[in-house]
């Protein structure tokens, strides 16, 4: 049977469209990877858990202008994500044992031994 860890974590390939500014037109792959990362150690509605690792590709080398007073033009990018979504009553092995809970619809996060950590 396959621990509790093991089945809050998931591998999932994702399509994204990411927008980037023409400033970092000569360094796409440094401003896709700036805004991946500020998406890392957060939950995240879209990806339904806590990204915490990825793993990127541009799928083609052409992007979309857009039109408007800041012209940003968007990024097709192929990623694989890691991702932490523990469901409500799982049991973790952290360092201590703990239990998901989840709060309210916007607050999730660990009970471990008497200390809340949040995800």
């Amino acid at each position: 049977m396959e621990s509790s860890m093991a089945q809050a974590l998931r591998v999932s390939n994702a399509d994204l469209v990411v927008y980037v500014h023409p400033s970092n037109a000569n360094r796409v792959q440094q401003a896709l990877c700036r805004q991946l990362s500020v998406a890392l150690f957060t939950f995240n509605e879209t990806f339904n858990g806590v990204l915490l690792a990825y793993s990127m590709a541009l799928s083609n080398k052409t992007a979309k202008i857009l039109p408007g007073l800041i012209p940003y033009f968007c990024v097709n990018v192929k990623a694989q994500l890691l991702l932490f979504s523990p469901k409500q009553d799982m049991l973790l092995e952290i360092p201590q044992r703990g239990t998901c809970y989840r709060q309210l619809t916007d607050n999730k996060g660990v009970l471990a031994e008497g200390k809340v950590v949040k995800l």
